[in-house]
């Protein structure tokens, strides 16, 4: 698994292209002041599911490979919680919190944030929680929530990205 979210300089140097102009891309780019606010090269690309498997398809072409892939929900899960069995993988004291994740206050002025601002988890993946959502490769469905939708991680912000997981032979 990726330590870090996919940054907009990773999507560039792989897709040759920036991830906003793609029509499937994040509205919120569009938005008055959002552009300088979002759109910097240590940011998260937050794209559609869509264009992060053809960034999959792109960085596998590019190494010569089969082995770059989304993670699934459940791979997802067991990375983020790194071996955890309390209420956060730092522990149980929620005021712990602010040295993890971009929520709340940290979020006043909008927008995602440089990836690997704050502290990773025991296994050293960064931006576990907030920044930005994390596209994964499987479907969930609920008897809440009846229609198939792509899973997406973590909670904060409108933004979806992807981090790139390579299976070793």
């Amino acid at each position: 698994m990726g330590q870090f979210e996919v940054t907009q300089a990773d999507w560039l140097a792989v897709m040759g292209e920036k991830p906003y102009v793609r029509d499937r891309s994040n509205p919120y780019y569009l938005l008055p002041g959002m552009t300088e606010r979002i759109t910097h090269p240590d940011h998260p690309a937050t794209v559609s599911w869509q264009d992060a498997m053809k960034f999959i398809e792109k960085l596998n072409q590019r190494e010569g490979t089969t082995g770059y892939r989304l993670l699934t929900e459940a791979e997802w899960e067991y990375a983020a919680r790194a071996g955890s069995t309390t209420r956060y993988f730092f522990g149980d004291d929620a005021s712990a919190l602010d040295n993890y994740a971009w929520y709340g206050e940290n979020f006043v002025s909008g927008g995602t944030h440089p990836v690997g601002m704050k502290k990773p988890n025991p296994w050293g993946l960064y931006d576990i929680y907030g920044n930005a959502w994390e596209w994964v490769s499987d479907y969930y469905s609920t008897r809440y929530y009846l229609k198939a939708q792509n899973t997406i991680r973590k909670a904060r912000w409108w933004y979806r990205t992807c981090r790139a997981w390579r299976q070793l032979a």
